[in-house]
């Protein structure tokens, strides 16, 4: 039966004598495992652009929040028959084939947030004279 630790009892235990290693087991070894921050949405820089045939342009999106763990997106094209895309993490480069519209989707790999960004291509002029 344990002592109820009330003044009059306390005075009744004994104090720790023996503080050799053997008796202690202390144990320094732990480990924290990492919070995970989830994606609450992604971001694209801008929802619409026009450009011309043959000219490029670069493109980025935000995860959000900023201190998400995975900030990986997926880059689609919609019309690969009017631009190209060459993505680079967060950041595409677009370039213009020919003349008309296109649709880029970008997706957060976690939670599949999306956004997108209309592409209006021009054609390419050349001055007649």
């Amino acid at each position: 039966m344990l002592a109820s630790l009330q003044p009059q009892n306390i005075r009744k235990l004994a104090p720790i004598t023996n503080t050799s290693a053997s008796c202690l087991n202390i144990q320094r070894n732990f480990s924290i495992a990492p919070s995970v921050v989830p994606v609450i949405g992604v971001h694209i820089q801008k929802q619409k652009l026009k450009i011309k045939a043959g000219q490029s342009i670069e493109l980025s999106a935000s995860v959000l929040p900023e201190s998400a763990t995975n900030k990986e997106v997926i880059w689609t094209n919609m019309n690969s028959n009017i631009i190209t895309l060459s993505p680079k993490g967060n950041t595409v480069t677009i370039t213009g084939k020919s003349a008309g519209r296109a649709v880029i989707i970008v997706t957060s790999t976690e939670g599949k947030f999306r956004d997108l960004c209309i592409v209006h291509v021009q054609p390419y002029m050349t001055n007649p004279n």
